[in-house]
């Protein structure tokens, strides 16, 4: 599911970029209006199914900022669903260029509210929610998304290394250092 947003003047830092911190704010916000919109809001699943979600894990790289008045999208998808909670992927994409920014995941277990321990048999409509939710595969898992960044930050390197005459990039190199005639 895929959310947009616009950065405002008190969600910025001194340089009136977004902190690095507040991609999780920003990725828990949109992970909330997902499952408001899939009908499991907080309130339901906290109060009425005594249901948490605390995360065990997360990640999250940069790559590019998001300054003040950028509109920015929200991708998040849900994996690796089961009894025990599931991982949440999210990443954030400038809308102004449609620039990678950041991309991250969370690990959820489901946790019993009352007795404040793991929950490993959740109610049946948080689960039947949260399989719909993990259908909608709208973002790439985080490994996948890490290893296609790393193959096109090394795609690019190498093509900056390269010279565009085919000849060898040893002599080039040293053809622009004047080290060859």
């Amino acid at each position: 599911m895929r959310y947009r947003y616009k950065l405002g003047f008190t969600e910025v830092d001194f340089a009136r970029l977004m902190f690095g911190g507040d991609y999780y704010r920003w990725a828990e916000r949109a992970m909330e209006r997902w499952q408001q919109d899939t009908g499991l809001g907080w309130k339901r699943m906290i109060v009425d199914l005594n249901l948490g979600l605390p995360s065990l894990e997360t990640r999250c790289h940069h790559y590019a900022s998001i300054a003040y008045e950028d509109e920015f999208e929200i991708g998040v998808s849900l994996r690796n669903l089961n009894n025990r909670g599931f991982v949440s992927d999210f990443e954030f994409i400038r809308m102004a260029d449609g620039v990678l920014a950041a991309h991250g995941y969370f690990v959820r277990r489901f946790l019993d509210m009352k007795e404040h321990r793991g929950q490993d048999d959740p109610p049946r409509e948080a689960m039947d929610v949260f399989s719909r939710m993990a259908e909608d595969r709208d973002v790439m898992p985080y490994e996948d998304r890490r290893a296609q960044v790393q193959a096109e930050r090394d795609n690019r390197r190498n093509l900056r290394r390269e010279p565009s005459d085919g000849a060898d990039p040893g002599v080039a190199d040293d053809q622009h250092r004047g080290r060859v005639a």
